[in-house]
């Protein structure tokens, strides 16, 4: 009888093994995917630096290598994707220009997409002169220009005015010079960069704007068309939202902001102004006003009164408010004006 128990036991272990051993087959990590591709127009002498990233360009690069003839690339690093049973979940790739050759523009084709089981084997690295005439004189910033070029060859753009978004995310630009000729600019992403001030009253035709992360001392912006726009991170002591009259969605939390002007924006539904200086705060005008975090500041009395029927969320906790407010605030929340209220 010990004897057959003890043979049961054995087959019960080496099950759980072999189960465990399946689980593992069908859980973890795919093959890892191999990434290149092609260079062409580099002249003897020339080179070019280029990175690879998983899920897009920011932080550290995967890998970075150097070529200085045309021909065929492929990365030391690989990606790899993540199984759940059947399940497959597959990364994003990036190829990034890090240099380009003297006097010469790289653009690369399919330099982003999500890897799947194959290697990937067909990004283009294309250098020659630039897309657009007069690139760097419009452009002064290199990391810019650059940036410029890349989304001209991808749209088919031979023009300034045909640009109607520009998405230059960590790049390193210093100076936006130029983006005041972009006439046409619908949507502009620029988080993330080394900006110090940036004027946008130029680009009327604006409707979305992120800026986040820059450090910036200055911003304008005098779009009448603005919806929304993430400034965010940055170190703005005063902003005027006066000329654009339909923004609904502010977030410029974490300034150094002392003064905010939304006069006139009858239709904001959000503003998230947290840990900034305001100390006063005229929201008369804001009638629709859904979500309004005014967080972390220097304000002692704020009136919500002219959106009781519109309102949700309200903070305004670590703030100084006086005892009129308070009592204000709790009378809204009493009354389910408000339905969240934290001070």
């Amino acid at each position: 009888m010990k004897s057959i128990n003890f043979a049961l036991a054995i087959a019960a272990v080496l099950f759980t093994i072999g189960c465990i051993g399946d689980i593992d087959s069908h859980y973890g990590t795919t093959t890892p995917v191999s990434i290149g591709g092609a260079i062409t127009g580099l002249a003897p002498g020339e080179q070019v630096v280029l990175e690879l990233y998983e899920g897009g360009s920011k932080g550290m690069p995967l890998d970075s290598k150097i070529y200085t003839s045309d021909g065929n690339f492929t990365f030391d690093a690989k990606i790899s994707g993540t199984r759940m049973g059947s399940a497959y979940t597959f990364p994003w790739y990036e190829v990034v220009v890090k240099e380009h050759p003297e006097g010469k523009y790289c653009v690369i084709d399919r330099r982003q997409e999500q890897i799947a089981l194959e290697p990937i084997n067909h990004v283009q690295v294309i250098c020659g002169d630039a897309q657009l005439p007069d690139l760097h004189t419009s452009f002064p910033d290199l990391a810019l220009a650059y940036c410029v070029n890349q989304q001209a060859f991808e749209g088919g753009y031979t023009t300034l005015e045909e640009f109607t978004m520009l998405y230059c995310r960590w790049k390193g630009v210093t100076d936006p010079t130029g983006i005041e000729l972009l006439p046409s600019l619908q949507k502009l992403y620029l988080r993330g960069n080394n900006l110090n001030s940036l004027d946008l009253s130029q680009n009327v035709e604006l409707i979305s704007v992120s800026v986040s992360d820059n450090g910036m001392t200055s911003l304008t912006v005098a779009s009448p068309k603005l919806y929304g726009i993430d400034a965010q991170h940055n170190a703005l002591t005063s902003m005027d939202f006066s000329n654009c009259p339909l923004t609904e969605v502010i977030h410029i939390n974490h300034n150094n902001l002392t003064n905010l002007n939304l006069s006139g924006l009858t239709e904001l539904r959000w503003l998230n102004a947290g840990n900034n200086n305001i100390s006063e705060l005229d929201t008369s005008d804001l009638l629709n006003i859904y979500k309004f975090l005014l967080n972390d500041n220097l304000i002692t009395t704020i009136d919500l009164s002219q959106a009781i029927n519109v309102i949700d969320d309200v903070y305004l906790h670590r703030n100084p408010l006086d005892d009129a407010t308070i009592e204000h605030l709790e009378y809204l929340e009493a009354t389910g004006a408000i339905d969240f209220l934290l001070f």
